[in-house]
């Protein structure tokens, strides 16, 4: 254990509240929380109405996102308020499908 946690009052369990804290908020030892794919959320919920391509089909009323370039928060807005098959997109799930338009657009 280090020196410096040992000195402040409740020591070894001052530590120990520090490391699970840590560990919680990097995502180390989550419980029931599984990776969600950008990849597979675009696939699933997007790819109907839009492609990534870089070159859209009259089929895809969307269009390409490829091209779009719409800053971070936009983008999320963007895609809560589309439309989507199945249900409404989760917060995760949004989160994952923007990091993987955002991926595409800079490749």
């Amino acid at each position: 254990m280090d020196a410096h946690f040992t000195r402040l009052p409740g020591g070894p369990l001052v530590a120990a509240a520090v490391a699970l804290v840590a560990a919680g908020i990097s995502g180390c030892g989550a419980i029931g929380v599984e990776a969600v794919s950008g990849h597979a959320v675009f696939a699933t919920h997007c790819a109907l109405c839009h492609s990534i391509s870089g070159s859209s089909t009259p089929r895809q009323q969307g269009g390409d996102l490829k091209s779009l370039r719409l800053p971070r928060g936009e983008l999320l807005q963007f895609a809560a308020e589309m439309p989507v098959l199945h249900r409404r997109l989760t917060a995760r799930e949004l989160r994952a499908v923007v990091g993987y338009v955002q991926s595409a657009e800079r490749r």
